[in-house]
């Protein structure tokens, strides 16, 4: 098992408080979680399958096997989130169709390529004037003057503002990056010595890195912060040599937001689907 795929990471694994297994095809493994009489892979996680990623032809080849080891494990359905589809060959979600796996949801995902040392030269002309403007936004990464509460309380009070369900708890909050400190990196802003706002750089494997729970406070979000803190993560990602900055899905379950798909695709990002299939096994 590769440890610098993060959803891999023992500490990761321990965290989700429910059995796990790999499977194991050539150099690339799989890993569930058993729920009941189910195996989910990408429980509590961006996504999960295969890492490294690996052929079309070798999937067709290994989920026979893989579906019989967990029917023999007197399971009753597979789950599997898979990673968006920039990361896998062409069509190969169609593989597990073809093996009696169903689409159980399809979500709209966006990433940047990190093809430059900076962002500038993808930015639409409208984010490019709001970065010109934010001049007298500072950026810290892993800022020592932000505590793990203030965080907190900045995340929990604009997704208030904004009416969005919080996905994590205070608790929980304060455990999850618990010895996988090195996957995580805090993108702090600030106004003057105001705290405004944040994301999360999680280095979920060597050639991504994803943008998790950002947060701008109410009174800020004129100063349009999340430009200049995407920025500072794509200039993170250039320096840690990855390929891609995972910008999240732009659903939810009542469909496609406009808002904020458009912000993304103003940010230099490209579309790309993300599927969760399943299979019923007895």
């Amino acid at each position: 098992m590769d440890k610098s795929f993060l959803f891999f990471h023992p500490n990761f694994i321990i965290q989700k408080k429910y059995p796990s297994y790999f499977f194991l095809a050539s150099e690339a493994s799989i890993g569930f979680h058993t729920v009941d009489k189910k195996m989910i892979s990408g429980m509590g996680a961006t996504y999960g399958g295969f890492f490294p990623a690996i052929s079309n032809q070798t999937l067709e080849n290994v989920i026979p096997a893989l579906v019989q080891e967990i029917k023999d494990k007197d399971m009753e359905e597979v789950h599997i989130k898979l990673p968006p589809s920039y990361l896998l060959p062409s069509d190969q979600h169609t593989i597990w169709l073809k093996n009696g796996f169903t689409i159980v949801r399809e979500d709209v995902n966006q990433h940047i390529e990190v093809l430059h040392p900076t962002i500038e030269n993808y930015l639409n002309p409208q984010e490019r004037r709001k970065l010109k403007q934010s001049v007298d936004i500072r950026i810290e990464i892993n800022s020592p003057s932000v505590s793990s509460e203030a965080r907190f309380d900045l995340l929990e009070k604009a997704r208030l503002f904004k009416s969005t369900p919080l996905t994590i708890s205070k608790s929980e909050w304060s455990q999850f990056t618990q010895g996988l400190e090195d996957y995580y990196y805090f993108i702090d802003a600030f106004y003057g010595s105001t705290y405004i706002g944040m994301a999360i750089g999680v280095h979920l494997q060597p050639t991504v890195l994803y943008y998790y729970l950002p947060a701008t406070h109410p009174d800020y979000i004129s100063l349009s912060p999340s430009v200049k803190i995407i920025q500072h993560m794509y200039a993170l990602a250039y320096e840690l040599s990855c390929q891609y900055v995972d910008l999240g899905i732009s659903n939810d379950a009542s469909g496609l937001n406009e808002g904020l798909f458009r912000f993304k695709s103003n940010m230099g990002a490209k579309v790309s689907s993300k599927y969760t299939i399943m299979r019923k096994l007895q």
